[in-house]
Parts: structure tokens; C-alpha cells; sequence
């Protein structure tokens, strides 16, 4: 009987392993597309980030394992690895040296191009050449995808399946519609070179059949982001985008890394022009600039952009240098070139990301070279190492994804008007991951809408008066906790200074502090004027009406179209004694507003009033123009004490808020311990 050979056991099992890892990575490929969660606010793009981090994972601890256990490991390297590094260390260095929340960017563009950057190191450590295995892994999950777009678009799995997911046309698994189109244009040329390029006559109509249904889903998708469709796209004009980017110019640390990732929100409101409120969409603030290259350009700076240039030139110079056969090379160029033309037309998303950082490691797969590293002491002992790191890093990613799934049920209990789960999800949330501004701002809105629904019920109890007290003392702690973690960002002290303006009468000291949080707000975001006549607004119902006349007359200067501003305008002028003009404000507000609404029956009654009070000699009628609709009003009165009785905030005057904060996000306070609100 013959006895088998250890040495060909061995190898026949390392061969199995190999093989099951390419086609694990192909499966990892396959799935990532079309992979969500509904366990977490955000479905798509979270959700694919954790998949591609774990998949990568699982192949790189392999590799450290089998070192442990005296098996030699094949280490591919490229001449991309570097950049790809680079382009890693300075989304870190953005996030840690500009950012003013150090922790957020990690959790969001910083945490997807380092679960990418472990992407590619794992699918370059796969063993194997034939990466048309993972391009066809792609054209699978497109296929899919599109089917599926085709369905939804039609309408037919809502016929059969109760979801309430296919009651939305736009619904993709790719996450957003402009999402699904990148994808599939990206893949687009690969499969119509496959078609041309392949001879089986059967690959050949499979091929086609597939670019026509892609186009065909583009078609859909691209009809879904026409104006009044569900899935209406606005961008960012491209003029106010470069004007945002050439603003990080004005100081070296900007111009080399921007203004951190997760941070354009901050730099459009400071940088944006007051041309900006010229659009219909003045009112809306911005995520991410007109496109992608702006994007970098403003919270990576020069750096990163450079970096991202030097990778599509030394990719291409690969491809060229070496020409795989059956058009793979031909292929891979055209989805390069469709892929910086996508970045050109609109941001990214994870999904593209995560095609560009799949196309770099084909491209790579050309000229890698192959290094054996041996069982040593020492690279046992780097393993371990980079074993106990793995271990942390999914430790802390996992309470990330954790706090997140917590939210989700915060958010659910909050819809559902569930007072008591509500807040202690809340409470969950913020002590799993105690860095997210997100969940901070939301607690510190239901522990005041909980305070305002004690405070109306009617004969309060000593204990009901004292939660009222504490939870709107936690919900402004909360608040101001916002603004420590990101004190960039104006919508935080623009929150602040609201709930400030809801305590005025009732608690001492809240109308400084609300003037205080907005002067903030407009030194982050000068050219709002919404926020100009917020905090004209108060300043009126304070009696102070000069300085509410300075805050108005900027709003109009700001947006000369908005009605709401000169009417305004015109109520601080008459207060101010000033009639002549009040009456000249109010009737710019009657020219504004088309005569068939309430609004102008009613500024032109108070045009009358206003009139009554004219000198005898500027007593003269004037006509009024229709040009368009707008709601009218005055300052919001001052809020009444309610049953609860006054609340005694911080007594000394409102602090001088400097342009830059120095608080920083580890001072950021925890909940603080509360009786537990009544439902």
C-alpha cells in the first residue's frame, strides 16, 4: 500500500486554500454593490464600507496566521503601493492636523479610503493573475443591478413584495441613483470590449445583452434625476465650488491638506460668495462641492488631489507598458477614463471609490512582484504585532457600527413618539461612540421636546418640575457639547443659539447667550441671510431695534429678493420712529409678493398703517409690483415661562466668541445622569 507524501499533502492543501481565497475576493467583489443593512440610518454606503473591511481583513490575518504557524507567505508588491499609502497618510493627516473633530472623518471618507486602501493590499495578496475574475464578478453584480433598476422603475416588485423600499422608484442597492449611474457607466466599456473582443458567438450576444440592459437601466436612473422626479439632482454650481476651493489658498496648512474630510460643510459657509443666494437653492447647504476634484481640492488640499493625479498616471503607464491579452488592458483604461470623467461631472461615491481602488490593483496585478517571506522570529513577532492592531482597529470599527445601529433605533423610538426609548438609545448611542456630532445634536432636541411636553401638562409635582429643569439643562449641555466637537461648523451655533432664543423669559441669561451663538454662526457663515434675521429677531423682540436694523439691512443687501427681509425691515423702522422708510421697506415687500396671497393683503394693510404715520407731506400713494410668493413674518415674540418656572442658566454675560474656538472634542461632555422622562 502506498503511503502518501506529506510534502504533496501539503501542497495540494495550500492549493485548495489559494483557490478558495480568489474566488472568496470575487465573491467579496460580486456582493459589494448590491450589499445594505436597514440597521443603520444609512443604508448603502456604511454598511459596503464595513463588508469591504471585513472581507479584507479576513484575507490579511490569514496571511499573519499562517506566519505564526512556520508557513511561508507570498507577499506581492507593486510600484502603486507607495502612492496608494500616501494617498491614506494624508486623508490622516487632514483629519487629525486640520479637522477640528479628529475623530468623525474616520467614520466617514478617512474610515472608506482606509477600508480601501486594506481593500487593495488584500486583493494584490490574493493568489492569482486572472483578474478577469474580478472584472466578471463586477459585470454580474451590474447586470443585477440593473435588472433590478428595471423592475423598480416599472413598478413590479411592489406588486408582489409589501416592502415599503420598492414603493420608491429611485431605490437602488447601490445606494443613491447618481451612485447606480457611475457604476454602471464605469463597467459600460469593459463589457462592450468583451463583446467586440470575445469569439465564442454565445459570450458575444451575452455581452451585448448586458451593455443593453446597462443602458437602458442608465436611461431609467438618468429620467429619475430630471427636475420633479424622485430622485432630483441638485449640484453644486461649478463657479461657487472653484471659488470655495481657491478660498483654502489663503494659508499653507489649507492649500497643502484643506479643511479636513467631513468637513466641506464648514468651508461652504465660510467661503461661499453672496452671489451664491442668487439661486432657488440659496436655502440649501452642501455636503460636497460641484465635484469631485473640488471636493478633494478643499478638504485634502493640494496634496491629496496630486496624489490622486500621480495614480491615474502611473496606473495608465502600467497598462501601457504591459498589454494583458483578450482587451483587458483596453478595458481597464476606458473604465479609468470613464471613472475621471465621473469624478469631473458630479462627487463620488463609496461605490466608485471602490471600483477605482478594484481597477488599481488589476493594474498592478501586471507588475507585481513576488517576495516569499520565511517563518522568522522576527516576522512572528510583526504578526502578533499586526494581529493585536487588527484586533483593536475591529474592536473600535465595530463599537462604531454598533453606536450607529443604536441611533437607528433612537431615530425609530423618536418617530414613534417612544419618550422613554428614545432617550435611552440616545444615552446607548453617545457612550458607545461619544465623538459622532450627529447623535449629540438629536439627544439634545429630544431631551427639550420631552422638557416642552412636561412643561404643558397642567398641576406639575415637585419631581416633574425638576426633570423639566434637567433635561433642559442636558439638552443645551448637549448643544453646546455640538459646537465643542466641531466648532466650525455654523449650523451647531445657529441649533444653540435657537434653543438659547426658546429659553428667553424663563431662563436667566439665554437671550446673551443666543445673541452670542449667532454672532458665531455668522462669523462661520457671513453671507446667510436667514440668519441675518434670526438674529435681527431678537434683537428686535429685545427692544433693540438699531441694532436690529443693522442685522436687517444686511439680510436685504445679502438676498435683495426676499420679501421677509424688508418686511422685516420695515417693523424695525417703524419701531425705530423711522416711518418714511418703513413705508418705502414695505412697499418693496408688496412688489415682492404676488397680490393674489394673504401675504399681500396683509403688508398692504400695514402699508396703510405705516402710511397714517407719514408727515402730512409724504402722505402720496404708490403702487405695488407682482413678482413672486413669500411667507411674511415678524420677529417671533419671545417664548412664555412655562409651568415649569424659571430656569437659572449661567448668570455672567454671554462670552466673546472668538472666530476659532480652542475647545477641543475630548472636552466634550458626556450625558449627563437624568430622571428618567415620562412618556
Amino acid at each position: 500500500m502506498e503511503v502518501p507524501n506529506y510534502l504533496t499533502f501539503k501542497n495540494e492543501t495550500k492549493a485548495q486554500l489559494d483557490r478558495l481565497t480568489t474566488w472568496l475576493m470575487a465573491f467579496l467583489i460580486f456582493l459589494t454593490p448590491l450589499f445594505f443593512l436597514p440597521f443603520t440610518p444609512e443604508f448603502f454606503e456604511f454598511n459596503k464600507m464595513y463588508l469591504v473591511l471585513g472581507g479584507s481583513l479576513l484575507l490579511l490575518v490569514s496571511l499573519m496566521i499562517r506566519l505564526l504557524f512556520n508557513q511561508p507567505v507570498k507577499w506581492f508588491s507593486s510600484q502603486l503601493d507607495l502612492l496608494v499609502f500616501f494617498f491614506l497618510l494624508v486623508f490622516i493627516a487632514s483629519s487629525l492636523l486640520a479637522s477640528t473633530n479628529r475623530v468623525l472623518p474616520f467614520l466617514g471618507k478617512t474610515g472608506s479610503i482606509l477600508c480601501l486602501t486594506i481593500f487593495y493590499f488584500a486583493l494584490l495578496e490574493t493568489p492569482t493573475k486572472n483578474w478577469r475574475l474580478w472584472l466578471q464578478a463586477l459585470i454580474a453584480s451590474a447586470f443585477l443591478l440593473a435588472w433590478l433598476m428595471v423592475f423598480v422603475y416599472l413598478g413590479l416588485p411592489a406588486k408582489f413584495l409589501n416592502w415599503p423600499i420598492f414603493a420608491n422608484k429611485a431605490f437602488t442597492p447601490a445606494g443613491t441613483i447618481l451612485s447606480f449611474l457611475s457604476f454602471e457607466l464605469i463597467l459600460l466599456p469593459a463589457v462592450i470590449i468583451f463583446a467586440l473582443k470575445t469569439k465564442a458567438f454565445l459570450n458575444k450576444v451575452v455581452y451585448f445583452l448586458i451593455a443593453a440592459l446597462i443602458l437602458l437601466a442608465s436611461v431609467m436612473a438618468v429620467s429619475l434625476m430630471l427636475p420633479g422626479q424622485p430622485a432630483t439632482l441638485t449640484l453644486l454650481p461649478l463657479k461657487i465650488g472653484w471659488w470655495i476651493s481657491v478660498d483654502i489658498f489663503k494659508t499653507a496648512k489649507t492649500a497643502l491638506l484643506g479643511v479636513g474630510p467631513e468637513n466641506f460643510l464648514n468651508a461652504f459657509a465660510q467661503f461661499r460668495p453672496a452671489t451664491y443666494n442668487n439661486y432657488s437653492f440659496w436655502q440649501t447647504r452642501f455636503l460636497q462641492s460641484s465635484n469631485e476634484y473640488f471636493t478633494l481640492l478643499t478638504t485634502v488640499g493640494i496634496l491629496g488631489l496630486a496624489i490622486l493625479f500621480l495614480l491615474f498616471f502611473k496606473i495608465i503607464k502600467n497598462l501601457s507598458e504591459n498589454r494583458p491579452a483578450e482587451g483587458l488592458g483596453l478595458a481597464l483604461k476606458m473604465m479609468f477614463l470613464v471613472f475621471g470623467l465621473s469624478l469631473l461631472a458630479a462627487p463620488a461615491s463609496f461605490l466608485s471609490w471602490f471600483l477605482f481602488y478594484l481597477m488599481m490593483a488589476m493594474g498592478a496585478k501586471q507588475k507585481a512582484h513576488l517576495t516569499v517571506i520565511s517563518p522568522t522570529q522576527l516576522s512572528k513577532i510583526l504578526s502578533g504585532f499586526g494581529l493585536m492592531l487588527v484586533t483593536i482597529f475591529v474592536y473600535l470599527a465595530g463599537r462604531g457600527w454598533w453606536a450607529e445601529a443604536v441611533f437607528k433605533k433612537a431615530l425609530t423610538a423618536t418617530s414613534a413618539n417612544q419618550a422613554q426609548e428614545a432617550y435611552n438609545k440616545h444615552v446607548e448611542a453617545i457612550k458607545l461612540n461619544p465623538f459622532q456630532e450627529k447623535y449629540r445634536l438629536s439627544f439634545s432636541k429630544v431631551n427639550f421636546a420631552l422638557a416642552n411636553s412636561l412643561a404643558m401638562r397642567q398641576d406639575l409635582n415637585d419631581t416633574e418640575r425638576q426633570q423639566v429643569v434637567q433635561l433642559v439643562s442636558q439638552a443645551v449641555n448637549e448643544a453646546k457639547a455640538v459646537t465643542a466637537l466641531n466648532p466650525n461648523n455654523p449650523f451647531y451655533w445657529e441649533n444653540l443659539a435657537e434653543l438659547y432664543r426658546q429659553l428667553i423669559n424663563f431662563a436667566n441669561g439665554a437671550q446673551d447667550w443666543a445673541i452670542a451663538a449667532y454672532v458665531q454662526a455668522l462669523r462661520l457663515d457671513p453671507v446667510n441671510p436667514q440668519t441675518r434675521l434670526a438674529l435681527g429677531g431678537i434683537l428686535y423682540t429685545l427692544n433693540r431695534y438699531e441694532e436690529a436694523l443693522d442685522q436687517f439691512k444686511v439680510a436685504v443687501e445679502l438676498k435683495p429678493d426676499l420679501a421677509n427681509a424688508y418686511y422685516n425691515l420695515a417693523w424695525a423702522y417703524f419701531k425705530n420712529n423711522n416711518p418714511a422708510q418703513a413705508y418705502l421697506a414695505m412697499q418693496r415687500v408688496l412688489a415682492l409678493v404676488s397680490p393674489e396671497t394673504e401675504d399681500f393683503r396683509k403688508a398692504t394693510q400695514e402699508l396703510e398703517q405705516f402710511k397714517e404715520a407719514l408727515p402730512p407731506q409724504l402722505k402720496t400713494a404708490t403702487g405695488a409690483a407682482q413678482a413672486r410668493e413669500a411667507q411674511l413674518q415678524k420677529p417671533a415674540p419671545l417664548p412664555s415661562t412655562p409651568p415649569a418656572g424659571p430656569i437659572n442658566l449661567p448668570k455672567e454675560a454671554a462670552p466673546e466668541v472668538s472666530p476659532e474656538p480652542t475647545a477641543s472634542p475630548t472636552a466634550s461632555p458626556s450625558p449627563s445622569p437624568a430622571p428618567s422622562p415620562t412618556p
